[in-house]
């Protein structure tokens, strides 16, 4: 008698669409985009981003929001933003 190393049982979840892919439930979504549960969950009660690219999303929002910052936080989201690209 030994370990099982396959799965057999799955837990059904939501089924939703989240940024043009298809997932079984919303925290195979929330890891697939590495994103809290909750945020994802929030997109998908709110039917919000089941189209699009995650990154253009973001881009948007860190253009719409770097002018409110001070010179200081804008060097550092830019370091942030290079070390992100890199990986």
């Amino acid at each position: 008698m030994g370990f099982q190393r396959e799965v057999t049982i799955t837990q059904r979840g939501r089924a939703c669409r989240l940024f043009g892919q298809d997932f079984v439930s919303v925290a195979q979504a929330a890891r697939h985009f590495n994103i809290s549960h909750s945020f994802a969950r929030e997109m998908v009660n709110g039917d919000r981003h089941k189209e699009g690219d995650r990154d253009e999303i973001r881009r948007n929002w860190v253009n719409k929001h770097i002018n409110q910052m001070t010179p200081e936080e804008r060097q550092r989201a830019k370091e942030r933003e290079e070390a992100n690209r890199d990986e």
